[in-house]
């Protein structure tokens, strides 16, 4: 995945596929070693949901994520990609 086609995304980030949260994934969750998360969506431009909804959807995950410390967003990105965030020697969490 080219993260650094999402604008104020660094090479140095983290992507995941479908990022879960309590209301389902999200199509890509990217985060930066400064612990900034970054969320994208990705709908055909034919989906009749593509605006109201997909953008209501993108509040309710960020919604949710807020929330959530650095050990529980570690734990769900383990789980969907059995890889650990960032090493040790990194300055993010």
């Amino acid at each position: 995945m080219n993260r650094e086609l999402i604008c104020g995304v660094s090479s140095a980030a983290r992507t995941c596929r479908e990022f879960q949260s309590e209301v389902g994934p999200a199509d890509i969750g990217v985060v930066d070693v400064t612990g900034d998360v970054t969320l994208a969506e990705c709908k055909r431009a034919s989906n009749r949901q593509i605006r109201r909804e997909v953008v209501a959807l993108m509040v309710d995950y960020a919604a949710r994520l807020w929330g959530m410390d650095a050990e529980d967003f570690d734990a769900r990105w383990r789980a969907r990609t059995s890889e650990v965030l960032f090493d040790q020697g990194d300055d993010g969490f």
